[in-house]
C-alpha cells in the first residue's frame, strides 16, 4: 500500500484538477449554476488549503534544500491570489 504521505500527494493533485474544473465552471456558467460552482469552488479550497497547511508545509519545512523559503514564497503567492 502507498505511505500516508503519497496518498496525501495523491489527493492533492486530484484536488488541483478539480480547483481547475470549477474554475472553468465559474466562467463558463451564469445565475444559479455559477453561483454554486463558485460556493463549491471556496469549499474545495479552503479544505485544500488546509491539507497542504497541516501537512505538506511542515513537511516542505524539514526536508526540502531551503524548505522554509520555498514555504514562504508559496504563502505569499497564496495571499496575492487571495487578494487578487
Amino acid at each position: 500500500p502507498p505511505a500516508d504521505d503519497e496518498d496525501v500527494v495523491a489527493l492533492l493533485m486530484r484536488q488541483h484538477g478539480e480547483i481547475r474544473n470549477l474554475f472553468d465552471e465559474v466562467e463558463h456558467s451564469s445565475g444559479d449554476a455559477r453561483r454554486d460552482a463558485f460556493r463549491r469552488l471556496v469549499r474545495l479550497l479552503a479544505v485544500h488549503e488546509t491539507a497542504e497547511e497541516e501537512v505538506v508545509h511542515p513537511f516542505a519545512r524539514r526536508s526540502l534544500p531551503g524548505g522554509e523559503q520555498v514555504v514562504e514564497d508559496r504563502l505569499q503567492e497564496e495571499k496575492a491570489a487571495k487578494e487578487a
